[in-house]
């Protein structure tokens, strides 16, 4: 019987268990299974991990003595037992009749390597992906910085397999913050408000059309960069003129807006601060959950997985620069050494008398 502790049968279990049973009938080639490439951890079940376990710690049987008797399988079955419950002498029986040739082992080493990776890789992402969700939690942009920086050394550890089916996947854009929230609004008005009546704090922030939650504002906000990148005029009646070549729909009474734009609150600093906080949870957010799809999507090859995981973080690392940007204060001026002034004389400098010229002829 196969034990409970299964998964739903995937080809990378039955790769388990050839793997499993060409090591139990020959149990000599576990040398040929380094332990950088192939650990107990990457078993997709406890039941596998300990039968592994048990092959790699018993010593090998005699091979002539192994043909004829089965002593040592009951060993491994005693030793298994005493790490997990479930695994019985006929699921050793269907291991050995799952072999395929020993000369398949590195392969399936590698399948195996590459199924458990997927599975921490897609686990990960799910945290990322939930962490960011948790909005209420304390200190929820440095929680998820510190998932997203462990999903980076995860795949920074990683090597990714080519294959002979290696495509690469299409580029993806940034993805659009969305929020139903009235605050964000507010926050993202008094922005592009605060821009204006404070350009040079304005034209030092480095936002993205993609941070915020609205097209219009967005736009706004790429009206603002346009003309303080021209080093123009800004104010409100300049912003309303350049924001119809930005995609702005022109309304037929523009006051309203323009009363908003000329009514700021705070710095622009703070406001790009709420805004990119809430950009940053966005995109961790997007970026956990495509990392699980490509770690759960069989169809993909590992590079491919690689690839695109690293492509959804590169999106958050982005935002999460603009972020450091607002929220670090500059870093201070290099300290100037003082010049160095001369050495004063010890004494005072010796005068020395005129000299003589004893050639010209002396007038008495």
């Amino acid at each position: 019987m196969i034990p409970t502790l299964h998964p739903t049968l995937t080809p990378a279990f039955l790769v388990e268990q050839a793997l499993l049973g060409t090591l139990l009938l020959d149990p000599s080639r576990s040398t040929e299974l380094t332990a950088d490439s192939l650990t107990p951890a990457m078993f997709s079940t406890a039941a596998h991990s300990a039968i592994f376990i048990a092959i790699r710690t018993l010593p090998a049987p005699d091979p002539a003595e192994h043909v004829h008797s089965p002593a040592w399988l009951g060993d491994v079955l005693e030793a298994t037992a005493a790490l997990v419950r479930g695994v019985d002498l006929p699921y050793l029986h269907t291991l050995v009749q799952a072999t395929r040739g020993p000369g398949h082992l590195p392969a399936y080493s590698a399948i195996i390597a590459d199924a458990a990776f997927r599975r921490r890789l897609a686990d990960q992402a799910t945290r990322l992906a939930r962490t960011a969700s948790e909005a209420t939690a304390p200190a929820p942009v440095t929680a998820v910085l510190r998932e997203a920086d462990e999903l980076r050394t995860l795949l920074d550890g990683w090597a990714a397999t080519p294959t002979a089916h290696k495509r690469a996947l299409p580029r993806s854009e940034p993805p659009t913050v969305t929020s139903s929230d009235p605050q964000a609004a507010d926050e993202e008005l008094l922005l592009l408000a605060t821009a204006v009546a404070h350009p040079h704090e304005a034209a030092t922030l480095r936002l993205s059309p993609h941070d915020f939650t609205d097209p219009s504002r967005a736009a706004l906000w790429k009206s603002v960069t346009a003309i303080l990148t021209r080093q123009e005029m800004l104010d409100p009646l300049t912003l309303l003129c350049e924001a119809p070549h930005h995609g702005v729909p022109v309304d037929a009474d523009p006051r309203p807006l323009l009363d908003t734009l000329s009514q700021p609150e705070g710095r622009p600093t703070h406001w790009a601060t709420q805004i990119l906080a809430r950009a940053l949870l966005a995109n961790a957010s997007y970026a956990g959950r495509r990392i699980a799809h490509y770690a759960d999507d069989p169809a993909l090859t590992p590079a491919q997985v690689h690839l695109g995981s690293r492509r959804a973080l590169d999106h958050l690392d982005s935002v999460r620069d603009r972020w450091h940007r607002v929220t670090s204060p500059p870093p201070p001026p290099p300290r100037r050494e003082p010049a160095l002034q001369p050495r004063p004389r010890s004494t005072a400098p010796r005068t020395r008398a005129p000299r003589l010229d004893h050639t010209r002829p002396h007038h008495g």
